[in-house]
């Protein structure tokens, strides 16, 4: 990379508020022989100007009384004190909602200004008038610096939480995203598995997830709808060993704090979002199901996960959460009907990184669209489930219905290579869904070890590290 292209790369990570893999599509685009890992060295180069440096030690979790120490000694007290205050305020509108920020600093400026003149006012003809009037003076300078900041933040890269503008199209595609088989606080040892698998790695490939889907199609956006589908299996639990994973409240945090950010993020992408959800085998209760969930299988950490979202985002006029309290749930789109289950019950796909039972599931999937016709209802276009830890997608013997399976964003874990199985695919489904088709062009969001050591992604879903 040559210094122009590193300066380059740079102004786009700082001035144009770009992800990583925006930079990377850009570098591609312009035919520059540039890797992925020489564009992420250069994302993390420490700046060469004071505010710069002190919000690059922020940003890295550097704690505030060490990065005052050192700037300290590096600017002296003085300086010191307004480049962190800068600094903080700079880090504060990054990570802020578009606008927010900039409108509550500009009132704080105009706060100080006020209080400034009001004291030279109250000062003058004093002994102390001098030396005041000279550190207001100062202060000026200070309020001066910071307000042209504000108006420099790059406030257009700050989608989060805030739907895009109103739409003047109707709805004539829907993309529908499958999260499924997530096994949040895995915490997975690399001593006794094939990779090292904690908090910061899930909540990279989430985000990841969460990127690919926002980029899907962009200039059909204003005519697309996003369903997203939580389908079970959403924690780890204790279900093979009582030391397995980390403790439950911190599955329970871990979950609300990632899929917050995930789902906030697609409310910012998409003019509406529907989250529908289904509880999986292994967010059940223990103590009430032992084995398989068969009644009231509603009851269990999952839908209490669920609900804790549907509070938390509510503040999103687009985005709306549904929960049943049935096993499976079914929904229209586009005029067809699809039907979402986790896998381990109603209808069982098969055994998890093994096998995939298809004389028995499209046995059930003719009882199933049977009982609808008999009811004069429309049978099921498309059924989809998670559990068994791989993507496949099927058309259904005999009928015009689909079967798409999920993998899991989790990998191999200790039960995974206790039956053999230490290596499998990881990601989520993507789907998107027209008029007369309800499964049209169908992937798999592929997530791996590129994801696990990309920090960049923690900008988009930070990882759960503490209540």
């Amino acid at each position: 990379m040559t210094r122009g292209q590193r300066q380059k790369v740079r102004s786009w990570f700082t001035k144009d508020g770009l992800t990583v893999a925006e930079v990377v599509r850009k570098v591609h685009d312009l035919g520059w022989k540039v890797s992925r890992d020489q564009i992420v060295e250069a994302h993390h180069l420490p700046p060469a100007n004071p505010v710069g440096r002190i919000v690059a030690d922020l940003h890295a979790g550097v704690p505030v009384e060490q990065v005052r120490t050192e700037a300290t000694r590096r600017y002296g007290v003085k300086a010191s004190r307004f480049l962190v205050a800068e600094a903080e305020a700079t880090l504060a509108a990054l990570a802020a909602p578009r606008g927010m920020v900039r409108q509550r600093g500009e009132e704080l400026v105009a706060r100080a200004r006020e209080g400034a003149t009001a004291q030279r006012e109250k000062l003058n003809g004093t002994l102390f008038a001098r030396r005041t009037v000279t550190a207001l003076a100062q202060d000026d300078l200070f309020l001066d610096a910071l307000q042209e900041r504000l108006r420099t933040i790059p406030w257009r890269r700050m989608r989060v939480g805030r739907p895009p503008a109103k739409r003047r199209k109707p709805t004539t595609r829907v993309l529908n995203l499958l999260l499924s088989d997530l096994h949040f606080q895995s915490l997975i040892d690399s001593r006794e598995n094939p990779l090292q698998y904690g908090p910061r790695e899930e909540a990279r490939r989430l985000a990841a997830v969460v990127l690919k889907t926002g980029d899907y199609k962009r200039p059909h956006r204003d005519d697309t709808e996003l369903f997203v589908h939580l389908a079970g299996d959403i924690v780890q639990n204790q279900l093979h060993d009582p030391r397995d994973a980390a403790p439950m409240a911190e599955q329970h945090a871990a979950a609300l704090t990632l899929l917050y950010q995930a789902l906030a993020h697609l409310a910012g992408e998409f003019h509406k979002v529907t989250v529908r959800c289904t509880p999986g085998n292994h967010g059940r209760y223990t103590s009430r199901h032992p084995s398989r969930a068969v009644h009231q299988k509603w009851d269990s950490h999952e839908t209490a996960i669920y609900f804790g979202l549907k509070v938390a985002l509510q503040h999103l006029p687009n985005l709306t959460v549904e929960i049943l309290r049935t096993p499976f749930y079914t929904y229209d789109s586009l005029g067809q009907r699809g039907f979402v289950t986790h896998g381990d019950t109603v209808l069982s796909v098969g055994v998890p990184q093994r096998k995939l039972d298809m004389g028995a599931l499209a046995a059930k999937i003719h009882q199933i669209n049977a009982a609808e016709a008999a009811r004069g209802l429309q049978p099921f276009g498309l059924f989809a489930t998670g559990h068994v830890h791989f993507y496949s997608v099927s058309e259904v013997p005999g009928t015009s219905s689909f079967m798409l399976t999920n993998a899991a964003l989790v990998p191999p874990d200790s039960y995974a290579t206790s039956i053999g199985v230490r290596w499998g695919q990881c990601g989520q489904a993507l789907w998107e869904s027209v008029p007369g088709r309800i499964l049209g062009d169908a992937r798999l969001l592929t997530v791996g070890e590129d994801e696990d050591r990309d920090a960049a992604l923690e900008t988009i879903v930070k990882p759960f590290t503490e209540f």
